[in-house]
């Protein structure tokens, strides 16, 4: 089986695929890593003031690396073909807090928090998988939310995780709070 653990910069991709591999006794591919180690082509994105990568080139490199049991790690994971994408969401105050203690610059905290509020992550996957889940890690500890994963793996039919289930409140312009 191949899990693909995505989400918007800060849902704790990272710590929950690193979980989910050590319980199920998977490979761990870090997407990140392997964009570096193995020099998947990239253009700088002046607007974005970041690396743009190749996804026809990423997933050509991803075919060589991944094994069959395999969760991979990263925003851009959902470009390869998994069994299982798993969605991770944060609601956007505590992930802005996040955010600002990795330093991040007050554009690119607001460029991912406005991500995590228009679902712009789950959309995309949407669009290029049909076994997807979504899950709010905001009060879920990695080892929590890894749980989930598995418990959802073992009985599919449960829609705790259906997509579209996890919602911010977006304040109205103009309306009092």
């Amino acid at each position: 089986m191949i899990i693909a653990i995505t989400g918007t910069p800060g849902t704790g991709k990272t710590t929950v695929a690193k979980a989910l591999a050590e319980d199920r006794s998977m490979q761990y591919v870090s997407v990140n890593e392997l964009i570096e180690r193995h020099d998947v082509e990239r253009t700088y994105d002046p607007m974005r003031g970041a690396d743009a990568v190749d996804p026809v080139d990423l997933r050509e490199t991803m075919e060589d690396v991944v094994d069959e049991d395999s969760v991979l790690d990263g925003h851009l994971s959902h470009i390869y073909p998994a069994d299982l994408v798993v969605v991770l969401r944060c609601d956007p105050e505590d992930l802005e807090k996040r955010l600002q203690d990795r330093d991040w610059s007050d554009e690119k905290i607001e460029e991912n928090i406005g991500a995590e509020r228009l679902d712009i992550v789950l959309q995309q996957v949407m669009a290029d998988h049909d076994s997807v889940i979504e899950i709010d890690t905001t009060d879920r500890t990695p080892n929590e939310t890894a749980a989930c994963i598995q418990d959802w793996i073992a009985d599919e039919s449960d829609n705790a995780f259906k997509p579209g289930h996890v919602s911010w409140d977006m304040p109205i312009p103009g309306e009092s709070q």
